[in-house]
């Protein structure tokens, strides 16, 4: 197996500020044919953990039920993360 990667995206409140509430953390790895990643929300009543979200998001990964795949380069994979593609 590859290194596992992680990104965490925070929410955004109404004044343009980071959020303590909500967020996605998004774990992937490079395979064969492009990168594998799964996700773990976090409700917006809940404090963002990144810990907990590394935690759920790797066992996601590591599961068919969740696990989605992207074709393309890790470069193309965040970028199209960043711009809400994903």
């Amino acid at each position: 197996m590859s290194k596992v990667y992680f990104m965490h995206i925070r929410n955004i409140d109404g004044l343009n500020r980071i959020s303590n509430f909500g967020g996605t953390t998004i774990a992937y790895r490079e395979i064969p044919s492009g990168v594998e990643y799964a996700e773990a929300w976090c409700s917006d009543q809940d404090n963002f953990n990144k810990a907990y979200g590394r935690a759920k998001a790797s066992g996601r990964l590591n599961s068919a039920n969740y696990v989605r795949r992207f074709s393309g380069t890790f470069s193309q994979f965040r970028e199209a993360v960043a711009t809400n593609v994903i």
